[in-house]
């Protein structure tokens, strides 16, 4: 269901007047991250104007390079449809500043649903099967997530996922039969990956300099070592966020990043829980 405008409205404070980006309203303001500020808005005018949640990346974060990589991977999005995935609707620059226009959904994240309506595990494998589901269509559509975590899905009072945020997408192409086969080389030590995740927490995007930009907690060794990326990173992602949603922990031990990915590098999973009732 998407959200009504006098339903999101309501709980918001207005801009006054409504700031004007392209062919874009921004109506209010819903929040603020790190490389970007969240509005609800509108595309177009009048009785065609359809509601959107808009994505407003910061003027300063990026150059040319960054800029002709975004606009070309945008176009890709953009032709992502699917029931499970938020529909990205149109993405530009205006007067230098990047942004993106989404669906507003009326719901929850996955997270904040898990915690508020305790669902059975039945419940909690229904709602991952079809973030799989928007997943596996972004893939055949070759596009990889490679963010994929309980914050970026979007869980609606229908009871329906969707997975949201392609802000670190990127296109993959399939291997030609008979080809060289994927690098498995990991970092191989423990100052390797401090450099990596220097300043990062477990449940942030890692954003250093020269780091390799994702969320610790549901990243793969393929991730930290900086291959390319392919579907497996979201598939890790996945399991990661399914095991947690389950067994109510992550299923690698760590109390920081650095220890967390040597973890994950070791292939030191947890025990599955015996009182588990999966």
């Amino acid at each position: 269901m998407v959200a009504s405008l006098a339903m999101v409205m309501e709980s918001l404070q207005r801009l006054d007047p409504p700031r004007r980006l392209g062919k874009l309203t921004l109506l209010a303001r819903l929040g603020e991250g790190g490389m970007a500020t969240f509005f609800v808005g509108a595309i177009g005018q009048g009785a065609l104007a359809r509601l959107a949640a808009i994505k407003l990346f910061r003027a300063d974060i990026a150059g040319h390079d960054y800029r002709t990589r975004f606009m070309d991977e945008a176009r890709v999005v953009c032709r992502l449809h699917h029931n499970n995935l938020v529909d990205v609707r149109e993405a530009g620059e205006h007067e230098g500043q990047l942004y993106i226009a989404m669906e507003l959904i009326e719901g929850t994240t996955l997270r904040a649903w898990l915690r508020r309506d305790e669902p059975s595990w039945q419940a909690i494998a229904q709602v991952f099967a079809q973030a799989g589901e928007g997943l596996a269509a972004a893939h055949a559509r070759g596009i990889v997530h490679r963010d994929f975590k309980p914050e970026n899905v979007l869980v609606t009072h229908d009871g329906v996922a969707k997975v949201v945020d392609f802000g670190l997408a990127k296109p993959w192409s399939a291997p030609e039969p008979g080809g060289p086969a994927a690098s498995t080389s990991h970092p191989q030590s423990a100052d390797d990956v401090e450099l990596r995740i220097s300043g990062a927490s477990l449940h942030s995007h890692l954003t250093p300099e020269g780091a390799r930009l994702g969320t610790p907690a549901y990243m793969p060794p393929e991730q930290y070592a900086g291959e390319s990326s392919d579907p497996r990173i979201d598939q890790f992602g996945f399991a990661v966020a399914l095991y947690e949603a389950w067994v109510g922990h992550l299923p690698f031990e760590g109390s920081s990043p650095t220890e967390y990915a040597m973890a994950v590098l070791e292939g030191a999973v947890r025990p599955f829980p015996r009182d588990c009732p999966v």
